[in-house]
């Protein structure tokens, strides 16, 4: 059997979104969202960082500063299993409440959460971009799927934007996510 097929048991971890006041997405450039851990069957798979650097395995490093969705430095769960064994995880985001912020989005401007691997997104809500978006009615957004990670892997959920300004967007405390 290859490393690339081996079946390892993985630890689960879940937790809650952090209230968020103007989290700031700038053109179509995604912003990753705090979490907090409530849940770990054993705090040693997923580590959080609220200044989680990408793995560079997969593009060269010269490719990764050059890239335009860049999330180095910003929140994140990192997979801290096997070397060289990549693994499928279920990830879950329910309840991720949006609002309007300070900088309040025109009727064109728009936003939807997202997985990301290392900066690179993977899952989309199925509720898509969605556009105006007020103060008094927050915009839920849930999503899930299978993703693949390898060791180092950071894991963020986050929001991006098609606007071509900066917009602000309120995330409400609580929502939830899971990785099993």
């Amino acid at each position: 059997m290859s490393n690339s097929t081996l079946k390892v048991a993985l630890q689960q971890t879940q937790g809650d979104f952090e209230v968020a006041t103007a989290l700031e997405t700038v053109g179509e450039t995604p912003v990753a969202c705090a979490l907090t851990i409530t849940d770990s069957t054993n705090p040693i798979d997923w580590i959080y960082s609220a200044t989680a650097e990408d793995n560079l395995h997969q593009r060269s490093e010269a490719d990764a500063v050059g890239a335009a969705y860049s999330l180095d430095g910003q929140p994140g769960l990192i997979y801290n299993g096997p070397a060289g064994i990549t693994q499928s995880v279920m990830i879950e985001v329910t309840n991720l409440d949006v609002s309007e912020g300070t900088i309040a989005p025109e009727a064109t401007d728009d936003v939807v959460a997202a997985v990301y691997v290392n900066s690179e997104p993977v899952l989309f809500a199925p509720e898509g971009y969605t556009a105006e978006i007020d103060t008094e009615t927050a915009v839920e957004f849930n999503l899930e799927g299978i993703v693949r990670v390898r060791s180092g892997d950071v894991v963020r959920v986050g929001l991006q934007s098609r606007s071509e300004g900066t917009v602000d967007w309120n995330v409400a405390e609580g929502g939830e996510f899971g990785i099993r």
